[in-house]
């Protein structure tokens, strides 16, 4: 499981943080733009500033919950695979079953780009 954590530090963030920091980041970016644009808008009613404002914070939510969505259901796949690596470690002995064991291999390498490319796409948003 620390192994795990490593990948998801190397590969989750580029200056080290945790994940779950750098979303946190993003909330905060976002309530910042959110409110240059609102205070952009000098009507008497600021209908268009608040409708930016919601549109700003309702597109970081969604980034946001697709984003950790991705991140949980990539940890809870590369921790059941690393649980159940035994067994497939155990199918190389035989050579019906070493088709199993590469579909596990490919499995873990998808959970690992799956994390990569979602950290990518947290890091290019809060750039």
């Amino acid at each position: 499981m620390i192994a795990t954590q490593g990948l998801k530090t190397g590969f989750g963030t580029a200056g080290g943080e945790n994940i779950w920091r750098t979303l946190d980041d993003v909330w905060a970016k976002s309530q910042e733009l959110g409110e240059i644009l609102y205070k952009m808008d000098d009507g008497f009613v600021p209908l268009t500033g608040w409708g930016a404002r919601n549109m700003i914070w309702l597109g970081a939510g969604v980034l946001m919950t697709v984003i950790a969505l991705v991140f949980l259901v990539a940890d809870v796949t590369i921790a059941l695979l690393s649980i159940t690596a035994p067994l497939f470690i155990f199918c190389l002995m035989f050579g019906f079953l070493r088709t199993m064991f590469n579909n596990w291999l490919q499995l873990i390498f998808s959970s690992i780009l799956t994390v990569l490319f979602a950290s990518l796409i947290v890091n290019i948003s809060i750039a």
